[in-house]
């Protein structure tokens, strides 16, 4: 079984996007998925990459319950919690029966941002290996505010990809397709080393 416990999500992880509920697993560059921003602002934001699209495996997660969300995500992907009077990430390994999060419910046309106890957490086995990145850097996925980030800080790595979001933005398909190229697990090369860049400067503050 791969061990997925550095990014990603399952095959059934439920995404908003602006036709309606879709699973992860169908998102396309240049989809929108509801995001959102510090003051708890809900908005589309556009798929610019497929970070992984494994279908036909099963992977190690962790399931996060709160008392109307259930999220399956893998061990160091970061979920937007509350901390006393601030807002900040956290890797779900991290997350602990009581936490904060913050969980979208929809009313009618209304998308309100509420604040919920984690319930339980368990390790699970799940279907398919699934990410995306997103403009904001975020997505809401299965209710669930979370970061599109695993493993390095989204402070650290949302900035390091600014210049990749901005040539997305003016380069023809074809060439960012060459730029991104993918291995067998959908995830492009670069971000691979991207990583192995990153990670040392992370390690200096842990």
């Amino acid at each position: 079984m791969p061990d997925n416990s550095d990014n990603c999500f399952a095959s059934n992880t439920v995404i908003t996007s602006k036709n309606g509920k879709t699973y992860l697993d169908e998102l396309v560059e240049g989809d929108e998925a509801l995001s959102f921003d510090d003051n708890g602002k809900i908005f589309y934001s556009e798929v610019w990459c497929i970070t992984h699209h494994v279908k036909n495996s099963r992977a190690t997660y962790l399931q996060i319950d709160t008392e109307s969300k259930r999220l399956v995500i893998s061990h160091r992907h970061f979920v937007f919690v509350k901390n006393g009077d601030k807002q900040e990430y956290k890797k779900a390994k991290d997350l602990q029966k009581g936490d904060i999060v913050f969980i979208l419910i929809i009313d009618g046309e209304k998308k309100i941002r509420v604040e919920e106890s984690v319930m339980e957490i368990e390790e699970v086995e799940q279907e398919g290996i699934f990410n995306v990145f997103t403009k904001s850097g975020r997505i809401i996925a299965n209710g669930f505010f979370c970061s599109t980030y695993a493993e390095v800080h989204p402070n650290l790595v949302h900035p390091f990809l600014a210049p990749l979001r901005a040539a997305y933005d003016v380069t023809p398909t074809v060439v960012m397709e060459k730029i991104l190229t993918k291995n067998e697990d959908g995830k492009p090369y670069l971000f691979k080393a991207s990583s192995k860049l990153l990670k040392p400067v992370v390690n200096l503050f842990q």
